[in-house]
């Protein structure tokens, strides 16, 4: 029983060490985002560091297909051939 409470007490602090010391703050605010969030990565570590490893290999334009166009705009608007 005591290696149970033990055990319970570390799992919930590696999810906060986790989270604090080795996601920036845009990856927390996407794993925050995520619509499973609440109900099952939360208080999982093991199910974090999943989720983590999928969104390392997601670009965010395959998240927010929205955010393709927004860049491409943004990209024809400043394009410049010269310094001025």
């Amino acid at each position: 029983m005591n290696r149970q409470s033990l055990f319970e007490a570390n799992w919930l602090k590696t999810y906060s060490y986790i989270l604090q010391n080795y996601c920036t703050t845009a990856m927390q605010t996407a794993l925050k985002e995520l619509p499973v969030f609440e109900n099952e990565i939360k208080n999982d570590p093991l199910k974090l560091l999943e989720q983590v490893g999928v969104l390392m290999r997601t670009p965010m334009r395959a998240l927010y297909p929205q955010l393709g166009l927004i860049e491409t705009l943004a990209r024809l608007l400043n394009m410049c051939q010269d310094e001025k």
